[in-house]
């Protein structure tokens, strides 16, 4: 499959709903009003690029591709699995946490990643900022664990935005760690566990969204705020877990395929303006678990004193078998 044709469709399905208390997922097309004929999967080339680990690949211009144009993938739906704030009218200026690390087995034709998530406004104009680790090797080649980042905007149902820099809109102000970076050192499940520390803040004065890596909170670059519809004055609500794709019946592993993944120090920003997130307590009431209700992808809390902690992800398998139970 063409790789920024993959690029397009992942974020295209990384759109989630509640409904009844409960995740459900939806495809573009089923829900969002497209344009009735399909585009042409035969698109011209807008511009070739080359990764700084030797990837290349020719480029489409997202912003004249409608999403998830390809005949093949048109029932097919992402699954998450984690947990989100609540949807109570307070709006909230970023967030971050620490995500173990891990390479799961991920085929051709499969993605499977780590999030935060940042989200706004309706499905039809649907804002979105996503951070993680990703292995997807439609767009690599290969089957490493990377460091990722995706933007969208939904205009009249159409999805635009991309990975990384694969079209305008992040801004780097740093390459100290380059976007989709290779993780070389996994965590070992139920023993030494390495992490990946994320944060997404929005800055009072410019509106931007500024992406921090690691505990001294470099800052990578940026979204300005102009991209977005619904992210101007802050989110509607943040989500952390895994999320997957497929685009054969059988779905892959999510976090490391059992339950070792899992998130710590989960924080969120109330203030407008601080760059001080909050820590959100074991017991918060501001945090609702979103499990789907999956044979092949589950959730669960992990006891702590101090500060939130929670678990994600499943062996994956036929998806005939992966619906809701």
């Amino acid at each position: 499959m063409d790789s920024c044709r993959a690029l397009g469709l992942f974020l295209a399905y990384l759109t989630v709903s509640i409904v009844e208390g409960r995740v459900a997922t939806f495809s573009i097309e089923d829900n969002l009003e497209l344009d009735k004929e399909p585009a042409t999967l035969n698109k011209p080339t807008a511009k070739t690029i080359r990764t700084q680990y030797g990837d290349i690949y020719d480029c489409v211009d997202i912003y004249k591709q409608p999403a998830m144009d390809h005949p093949a993938l048109k029932d097919h739906k992402i699954q998450f699995a984690g947990v989100a704030t609540k949807t109570n009218g307070t709006k909230l200026y970023g967030g971050g946490g620490s995500v173990s690390i891990y390479n799961p087995r991920v085929d051709p034709g499969q993605v499977s990643a780590s999030t935060i998530s940042i989200e706004g406004g309706p499905r039809e104009e649907f804002s979105t900022i996503r951070v993680g680790w990703m292995v997807n090797v439609d767009t690599y080649g290969d089957n490493h664990t990377r460091l990722y980042t995706i933007w969208g905007q939904a205009v009249d149902g159409i999805v635009h935005g991309c990975f990384n820099t694969l079209c305008p809109g992040f801004i780097i102000v740093s390459t100290e760690i380059p976007l989709d970076a290779v993780f070389w050192i996994m965590s070992i499940p139920k023993g030494e566990q390495s992490y990946l520390r994320l944060s997404v803040i929005q800055d009072r004065i410019t509106g931007d969204w500024w992406f921090m890596i690691n505990e001294n909170k470099t800052a990578l670059g940026y979204w300005p705020k102009r991209l977005f519809t619904h992210l101007d004055n802050g989110a509607d609500i943040l989500r952390w877990g895994g999320v997957v794709q497929s685009y054969k019946q059988i779905s892959p592993p999510m976090g490391n395929g059992d339950h070792s993944c899992h998130f710590n120090l989960i924080t969120t920003v109330s203030d407008v303006g601080s760059l001080t997130p909050s820590s959100i307590s074991p017991n918060s009431d501001i945090i609702e678990f979103q499990p789907l209700e999956s044979r092949c992808y589950k959730v669960g809390k992990i006891p702590s004193k101090d500060y939130y902690r929670f678990w994600f992800g499943g062996p994956g398998g036929d998806g005939k078998h992966c619906h809701w139970v």
